[in-house]
């Protein structure tokens, strides 16, 4: 007993050690998205739509076969006709049933009839074509849902992700404001205490540090939120994101290179060309409906009383329908036409649109690509002007509300220094995703840009 606790205390004191730091370690963008994409609701009903698409599918195609089908029915009664006829089917009828009273006044009878029945479709004015085409362009379409779902969440993630870094950055740099704003609080308390420093200034600086906490708090709760919600679609507390916001200038295509492949890859506009292509095969077909149905037909059927003879007779035929003075015809197919006239105008709309997003988010990367350098020397000079305000206002020539409003500006210059870097980041994932380009190797890619460097 003692030796099996001793053996279970050393291997707790060993490997406990390595599983808390695998749970505290941060976790990197491709980890959070795979997590996500593989555990969301939505993309598994999608999914599930996909199988249902394609079992429809097979489901068409195996309307070409030939059906077989079993029938049974009882029934009992003294019609003359139906007793007459079944006596035949049952080879019962002999030339006492001819006679009159037995003709017009017959008795109860009983007839099991059971048949097997099979049916072949030879020509179906194209119905069953149509079918099978609806539903593979009804896959086509499951299957475009899916991929814009993952696209989505692949977005979705991605900006959660970074506007978590985002908020990281804001917060340090905050927390070191504040810090060397108390200590010049502090300062500026005694030398208040003691008459050297205005009130009016103390208290002014006192609001400036107090709307650096203020700000400090809205940060807080902004990465609280974002932190909230990828804890709910991650299914994971606690963790930390891995990387830091960094200088990137991302290598992407011309803006026509963007738009052609938009339209080439964007699942909504893929789902739009299957819905019109199912509106045409739809309306093709309301203008067949005027065309004949052939099916070769056999029955294999047996009528009995009780049992104790059971014969049988088989029927073989072909059997046409053609339909002839339909009135709702021409109302189907204008009917049809206008459903494909939606589809089209619909999907044109769309592809409207898609380029519109493509444009607008290949400015914003382009305007956010040009402010850096501006931004980067904003943070450059707030600091420079702290460091001269802070020897001029020990020296007595600088009023500590100075001071406070260099600290505060150099909070905002680096506040808007890492919001570019934010904006440079999620500016390529907008773009990535407008072109319906997101996919798992470019968000490696970020990732890769996400990396603290030596």
């Amino acid at each position: 007993m003692m030796r099996s606790r001793l053996i279970a205390a050393i291997l707790s004191a060993w490997v406990m050690p390595g599983l808390l730091h695998a749970a505290d370690e941060p976790l990197s963008l491709p980890t959070v998205v795979e997590r996500v994409v593989s555990r969301s609701p939505s993309l598994r009903a999608a999914q599930a739509q996909v199988q249902q698409a394609e079992a429809g599918r097979r489901e068409a195609s195996l309307m070409r076969l030939p059906l077989l089908s079993a029938r049974s029915s009882f029934s009992r009664g003294d019609h003359p006709v139906y007793v007459f006829g079944s006596l035949m089917e049952q080879g019962r009828f002999s030339a006492s049933n001819f006679a009159i009273d037995a003709l017009n006044h017959p008795g109860d009878l009983t007839n099991i009839q059971s048949a097997l029945e099979l049916g072949v479709p030879l020509f179906t004015g194209f119905s069953l074509s149509s079918r099978i085409r609806q539903a593979e362009l009804a896959e086509q379409d499951a299957r475009s849902g899916e991929s814009g779902r993952a696209l989505g969440l692949r977005s979705q993630v991605s900006e959660l992700f970074l506007q978590i870094l985002l908020d990281d950055s804001l917060l340090k740099n905050l927390e070191d404001r504040l810090a060397a704003s108390e200590a010049e609080i502090k300062d500026a308390r005694r030398l208040k205490d003691r008459g050297l420093v205005l009130g009016s200034d103390y208290y002014a600086a006192e609001s400036i540090f107090g709307g650096l906490h203020v700000w400090r708090t809205q940060v807080q709760t902004d990465r609280t939120t974002a932190a909230a919600r990828l804890a709910e679609l991650t299914k994971k507390e606690g963790w930390k994101p891995a990387g830091i916001l960094t200088e990137t200038v991302y290598a992407i295509p011309s803006r026509t290179e963007l738009l052609n492949m938009a339209l080439a890859r964007r699942p909504e506009l893929q789902s739009a060309a299957s819905q019109v292509a199912m509106a045409q095969v739809g309306a093709q077909q309301a203008r067949r409906t005027v065309l004949p149905n052939v099916q070769a037909f056999a029955a294999l059927e047996t009528n009995t009383n009780d049992f104790s003879s059971n014969p049988s007779n088989h029927l073989l035929g072909v059997a046409a329908r053609v339909p002839f003075g339909d009135p709702a015809y021409f109302a189907r197919r204008a009917a049809a036409s206008s459903g494909e006239e939606v589809a089209q105008r619909s999907r044109e709309s769309l592809e409207e649109s898609i380029r519109m997003d493509v444009r607008q988010a290949y400015e914003n990367y382009q305007g956010t690509l040009a402010s850096l350098p501006m931004a980067k020397e904003t943070q450059e000079r707030a600091a420079r002007s702290l460091e001269l305000f802070r020897p001029l206002y020990r020296s007595g020539r600088q009023s500590i509300i100075e001071v406070l409003r260099a600290e505060e500006g150099l909070a905002r210059a680096e506040a808007a220094y890492w919001q570019t870097l934010f904006r440079i980041h999620t500016g390529y994932v907008q773009l990535l995703s407008s072109a319906g380009a997101l996919d798992d190797k470019a968000i490696q890619e970020i990732a890769r840009h996400l990396e603290v460097r030596p």
